[in-house]
C-alpha cells in the first residue's frame, strides 16, 4: 500500500514539476516575444519620426483646397490616407500569458542576463502608461479634439526619463494641436522651443515647416476675412485655412436667407467645422442632413465620406461606420469604395481601454437614411465650356449650380464662376 502511495505521489510530483516547466517555458517565450515586439515598436516609433509628414499633408492639402489647385474628391482621398498611415502609430498592449508564472520565469531570465552581463528585463509600468496616454493622445488629436490632447501631451513631457526625439515630436504634436485650435501663439510658442532645444532632430525641420504654414494660413485669414466675397464662398475658404468658428459664423448668418439651391452646400461646410471643432455629434447630424434632403448633390457623396473618415477614427464597429456604408450602397460613389476596401482602419478595434468618441445617430434620422431615394441610378453631370466676359475659358462638368454661382471641375481643380460674369456657356457632346 505505501508503495503505491509511495509511486503515485512519485507520479504526481513529476507530472507538477513537467507541468511547471512548461508553463515557465511558455512565459519565458511570451515574455521574449513581448521584449522583442516593444523593441520593434521603439523602433518604429522613434526612427519614423512620430508620423511628423501628416501633420505638414494636413496644411499642404487644405492650402491646395485653398488655391483650388485640387479637387474636394482627391482632398477626401489623401486625407483618408494620411489617416490610414496615422493609424499604425497605436500600440498593443503586452500580452502575459499565465501571469502567475510571469515574475518567476522573469527572475529566472534577469538571472541568466545577470551572469552574461545583459541588462535585465524590467517590469515597465510607468512605461507603460506613458505610452497610454500617448496613444489617448493620438486619438484626440485624430478625433479633433484638441484641448483634451494637449494636457496629456503636456503630462508625458513631464517625465523625465524622456529622450530627445521623444520630446521634441511630442512637443511639436502639442504645437500642431495648439494650431488646430485656433491658438496661433501657444503653436508659434511650442514650434519655436522645438526648434531651439532640439535643433538636431528630425522635429526641428517639420516645425520650421509648420512654423511656415502657420503664418502663411494666418495672413490668408485676414485677407478672406476682410474680402467683401460672396458669404458662401468665403466660408469655404476660411474652412480650408482651418478657421472653423469664423467660417461657422459667416454660414450661421448667410444660412439665414439663404436660398435652396445652397442650402446643402451651406449644410455641408457647417458640418465641416463642427468637425474642425472637435464636434462630432454636430458634424454627423449635418453630414445627414445634407445627405437626406439632398442625395443627389456632390454634398452628399463629400459628406458620406466625411461620415466614413468620422467613423474611422472613432474606432472599432460604431453606428456612423456602419451607417455611411449603408448610404454608399444607394449612393454608389466609387471613390467611397476605394477607400473602404482599405481595411486599415480597423486596428482601432484592438485598443480597448480608451475613452472613445461616441456618437448616437437617433432612430428618426436612421429611418430618413433608409428612405434615401435617387432621382436616377447614377448621378449625372453636364460638360460644359464657360467663357467668361473678360475672355477666360473654363472647361470641365458642372459640380452645382446656384443663383450666384456655376461650380466647374476642371483640370486645375474646382473652379467657382460668377454667373454676372459669365458671357457664354456650351455644353459638350
Amino acid at each position: 500500500m505505501r508503495k503505491n502511495l509511495f509511486k503515485i505521489l512519485s507520479l504526481a510530483a513529476l507530472l507538477s514539476l513537467l507541468s511547471f516547466l512548461f508553463f515557465l517555458n511558455e512565459t519565458t517565450i511570451s515574455i521574449r516575444i513581448n521584449e522583442l515586439k516593444a523593441y520593434l515598436q521603439d523602433l518604429d516609433f522613434y526612427e519614423g519620426g512620430v508620423d511628423h509628414i501628416s501633420l505638414i499633408a494636413t496644411y499642404e492639402v487644405n492650402k491646395k483646397i485653398y488655391e483650388e489647385r485640387i479637387t474636394q474628391d482627391a482632398a477626401d482621398s489623401i486625407e483618408y490616407g494620411i489617416l490610414s498611415m496615422q493609424i499604425s502609430q497605436f500600440r498593443d498592449k503586452d500580452e502575459k500569458k499565465y501571469r502567475i508564472f510571469y515574475y518567476p520565469a522573469t527572475y529566472i531570465i534577469n538571472f541568466n542576463r545577470k551572469i552574461l552581463g545583459k541588462a535585465p528585463v524590467k517590469h515597465s509600468h510607468e512605461k507603460d502608461d506613458y505610452f497610454t496616454d500617448l496613444d489617448q493622445a493620438y486619438y484626440y488629436e485624430r478625433n479633433y479634439l484638441f484641448t483634451k490632447a494637449i494636457p496629456l501631451y503636456d503630462r508625458i513631457l513631464e517625465r523625465k526619463n524622456l529622450n530627445s526625439t521623444m520630446r521634441a515630436s511630442v512637443l511639436l504634436r502639442k504645437g500642431y494641436c495648439y494650431a488646430l485650435s485656433g491658438s496661433d501663439d501657444n503653436a508659434q510658442q511650442s514650434y519655436n522651443m522645438v526648434i531651439a532645444e532640439h535643433g538636431h532632430e528630425g522635429a526641428a525641420v517639420t516645425a520650421t515647416v509648420l512654423l511656415q504654414y502657420l503664418e502663411g494660413f494666418s495672413r490668408a485669414r485676414q485677407r478672406v476675412l476682410s474680402d467683401d466675397a460672396d458669404s458662401i464662398f468665403k466660408s469655404r475658404r476660411l474652412v480650408s485655412l482651418l478657421a472653423y468658428e469664423k467660417a461657422l459664423e459667416v454660414l450661421n448668418k448667410v444660412s439665414k436667407n439663404a436660398s435652396a439651391d445652397d442650402i446643402a452646400q451651406i449644410e455641408y461646410f457647417k458640418a465641416r467645422s463642427y468637425r474642425g471643432m472637435g464636434n462630432s455629434e454636430k458634424a454627423v447630424e449635418s453630414f445627414l442632413k445634407v445627405i437626406t434632403s439632398n442625395p443627389d448633390s456632390v454634398y452628399a457623396r463629400h459628406s458620406n465620406r466625411q461620415l466614413y473618415i468620422i467613423g474611422t477614427n472613432m474606432g472599432g464597429a460604431n453606428n456612423v461606420l456602419k451607417t455611411s456604408k449603408d448610404i454608399n450602397q444607394k449612393l454608389k460613389d466609387p471613390l467611397f469604395d476605394k477607400m473602404t476596401s482599405d481595411q486599415r482602419g480597423s486596428v482601432h478595434s484592438a485598443i480597448t481601454s480608451m475613452d472613445r468618441v461616441n456618437v448616437i445617430i437617433p432612430e428618426n434620422v436612421a429611418g430618413k437614411v433608409r428612405d434615401i431615394k435617387l432621382k436616377s441610378d447614377e448621378v449625372s453631370y453636364s460638360y460644359v465650356t464657360i467663357t467668361t466676359k473678360d475672355g477666360n475659358r473654363f472647361i470641365g462638368k458642372i459640380l452645382e449650380s446656384s443663383d450666384k454661382l456655376i461650380s466647374v471641375e476642371t483640370i486645375i481643380g474646382r473652379v467657382d464662376i460668377k454667373k454676372e460674369t459669365i458671357a457664354e456657356v456650351m455644353e459638350n457632346n
